[in-house]
């Protein structure tokens, strides 16, 4: 028996309107992957196009003059015959359309690689950024370049640097890119295609006078707004001292990479201006690579000695092309400029060099920084015994806007003494650190309570931090082996240690392990305490073991799996455990970059499962898109994303846009999106309930002095009326946000 029509089935309007959203559902899913598989499709159709190209377009550092023919002739004659490399290639000299391109999409793996869920502030992804537009713009001399400083690139792993140095050590003045991937085990093209990005070819001495330094500097002046344009629930009631506008701005002084100063003022939204203008400033002047001196750094600066247990800003990911591995390695004092108003140190820090091997470091800083407190013993007592009892926390968020942020703004002074001495092997190397601190004491300035009156916390007893630990770094053949030991003067302790293995070119492994006693604190370091404690019971203990794997596979492609398990500890409770694991499978050709990915993970706050499967194609003409389909738990959430942009031939205007269409189940289910901003800013969205996200990148460099940008973005929510909760709440359904940024040059 045959069906009826549809038009006399639906006997109803309601019936035909269900019928008509079914249809249109079908159409726009039809045209969405449409767009997503046609730019595939035609970017291998327009691969020759571009190959084509690239012979008119090659970079002038990469071009062979006669003389350096020659001279590459000639050392060959006495150099290794070429390694036999099975890697997954890209042309050997791209053109610069394709070298933007690769760097954008590296540079975004590794930011998405920080941690996709905000692990990573947004301030500490602008620094991240801001380091690397530096090397851009002043890149290393490959033929002078130290272990520490291409350790600091992130590009390369332990084997690649010892390799590169090694060979220039046996061989001599590198004259040509090429050598890297002909004889030096671990190249490919694409770490060759990165490497040019951010070092050149120089002589092998680049002694200059100060003077000569000082000319070839180059500033850079940068200013920036942003505003979201519908007050939250706290700006409506007037909870905040100031408006919702946010402003930074940003100077920069570059000699070479020997000469550095550097200045910084931030505003927040919601924070007033007061007498001191600007809530936040930072500033430096630093010395690098100076005879015996390797890092001098006066005024605000961070500090990596070790693995971050005991000195530094903590764990993180680190790795190159052909080892994206976990290595919290010690970058050493790097100069602090930023809008974060955390993680920093401030005062004055030197790294010296001993001879050939040995290497020493000293550093003094003296801040103040934000504390919370429990009030009622402030308003009971005058003269506190000790100011450990009255701290609750120390918070790290830098925000001033409401009366108990004002009240606890820099109300504890903060001191630190740290010293280091590190013993330099061909493979190897092994360091101490010793370091002590104290918190509150003389010199404390004065808390501001709320019913007008001061409390001298100077009155209360300072706490003092000490603590020392070891470190090493061992290569043995295949393997990495390195780790870290700390402990305090209340004999906490904490210790790390991790493994790297890597058989061939085309394979590694890695492990790592940590742990902390339940009241381990240091005043500057990785630890799970956001206070100092004494008590056992009202600590936790702390273990997480990570691991990942990465194996490049034949006709360009690239799998990698990592995986952690985590577990904290209180006293008379059950353990809390969360893990995850990922695996992601990538695609590399001249003009096409594709992964798939799955991941699969419990923690506190959330459990569940995503797949992705996300295309970036560079297009003929200066066009260019990336496409992606994202799902979270298979029916709890739905994104489907779309960008597009356009860049002129002289690079003067790049436009991109992006459309986003997702659908979740509710907030636990909500699904992260990597999404562009301007130059030295980025952003990860949180993407929940059923909407879409709008956003427009515009750059334009109206003089070579002069360059331009904006970003205009807003997500709209359907079938709310109310977006987001507590002081964030915003009436509508539609939250619009701008920045505009201005960058001189000169």
């Amino acid at each position: 028996m045959k069906k009826a029509p549809l038009k006399h089935r639906c006997s109803s309007t309601a019936q035909r309107r269900t019928a008509g959203k079914i249809w249109e559902r079908i159409f726009l899913k039809t045209i969405f992957i449409a767009c997503i598989l046609f730019p595939c499709v035609l970017s291998g159709e327009n691969a020759l196009v571009i190959k084509r190209e690239q012979g008119r377009n090659t970079r002038q550092t990469t071009s062979k003059t006669p003389s350096t023919k020659k001279a590459y002739a000639q050392k060959n004659s006495s150099k290794p015959p070429p390694k036999d490399s099975t890697n997954w290639q890209i042309p050997s000299e791209p053109s610069q359309t394709q070298m933007e391109y690769w760097v954008e999409i590296r540079m975004e793996e590794l930011l998405e690689n920080a941690g996709e869920e905000a692990s990573l502030p947004a301030e500490d992804w602008e620094e991240l950024l801001f380091e690397r537009q530096s090397y851009r713009e002043n890149p290393l001399n490959l033929n002078t370049v130290n272990a520490e400083e291409l350790r600091r690139l992130q590009l390369l792993d332990e084997w690649q640097i010892q390799a590169l140095l090694h060979y220039r050590e046996s061989y001599g003045r590198i004259v040509h890119w090429n050598e890297l991937t002909d004889f030096v085990p671990g190249f490919s093209a694409e770490s060759l295609a990165l490497l040019q990005t951010f070092l050149y070819l120089g002589p092998e001495s680049d002694a200059l006078e100060a003077g000569d330094l000082l000319q070839k500097g180059k500033h850079q002046i940068l200013a920036r707004y942003n505003r979201r344009l519908k007050p939250s629930k706290a700006f409506r009631e007037r909870k905040y001292a100031g408006r919702p506008d946010n402003y930074y701005l940003r100077y920069l002084f570059n000699a070479q990479n020997r000469i550095r100063i550097g200045f910084s003022a931030q505003q927040d939204a919601g924070e007033a201006f007061g007498r001191q203008g600007f809530d936040f400033y930072a500033g430096y002047m630093a010395l690098s690579q100076i005879g015996a001196l390797q890092n001098l750094v006066i005024g605000t600066y961070r500090t990596d000695w070790g693995f971050g247990l005991h000195l530094g800003s903590g764990g993180g990911f680190y790795g190159g092309t052909q080892a994206d591995l976990m290595l919290a390695c010690g970058q050493g004092i790097r100069p602090f400029a930023s809008g974060a108003e955390y993680g920093f140190l401030q005062g004055a820090a030197a790294e010296f060099r001993l001879g050939t091997s040995w290497k020493t470091g000293l550093l003094y800083s003296s801040r103040k920084r934000d504390g919370r407190f429990r009030l009622e013993s402030l308003n009971g007592s005058r003269n506190p015994a000790s100011i450990l009892d009255l701290i609750t926390s120390l918070p790290q968020n830098g925000y001033h806007r409401t009366e108990t942020e004002i009240a606890g703004k820099q109300s504890l002074r903060e001191q630190l003494w740290a010293w280091k001495l590190e013993k330099d092997f061909r493979t190897a190397r092994i360091g101490l650190v010793l370091s002590t601190g104290t918190l509150g004491g003389i010199g404390n300035p004065e808390l501001k309570l709320g019913n007008g009156n001061r409390t001298p916390l100077s009155h209360a007893s300072a706490h003092r931090e000490s603590a020392a630990s070891l470190y090493y770094q061992w290569l043995i053949g295949h393997l990495h082996l390195y780790g870290e030991a700390s402990m305090n003067f209340r004999r906490d302790y904490a210790f790390l240690q991790g493994v790297q293995w890597k058989p061939s070119e085309n394979f590694a492994l890695a492990a790592r392990y940590t742990h902390y006693s339940p009241t381990y604190f240091v005043l500057y370091g990785d630890c799970p305490l956001s206070r100092p404690m004494t008590n056992p019971k009202e600590g936790k203990q702390k273990q997480r073991f990570e691991w990942q794997m990465l194996a490049l596979l034949p006709k360009g492609l690239r799998l990698e799996l990592d995986g952690d398990l985590g577990i904290e500890r209180k006293a008379l409770a059950l353990p809390v455990q969360s893990y995850s694991l990922a695996g992601k499978l990538a695609y590399s050709r001249s003009s096409l970059d594709a992964y798939l990915q799955f991941s699969y993970g419990k923690s506190l706050s959330r459990q569940g499962h995503s797949i992705r499967a996300d295309f970036s194609y560079l297009l003929p003409l200066g066009f260019f898109g990336e496409s992606r389909v994202e799902c979270r738990n298979f029916t709890d959430g739905l994104l489907l994303m779309q960008d597009f942009g356009y860049t002129i031939p002289d690079n003067r205007l790049k436009i991109r846009f992006r459309l986003a269409v997702f659908q979740t189940k509710d907030y636990m289910s909500r699904i992260y999106a990597y999404e562009h901003d301007v130059l030295y800013g980025s952003s990860i969205s949180a993407l929940y309930g059923k909407g879409l996200r709008f956003a427009l990148n515009c750059r334009y460099e109206a003089f070579r002095w002069l360059v331009l940008e904006l970003k205009y973005a807003h997500t709209l929510q359907d079938g709310v009326q109310k977006t987001g909760s507590g002081d964030n709440e915003t009436e509508g359904y539609l939250l619009p946000e701008i920045k505009l940024q201005a960058r001189f040059k000169f």
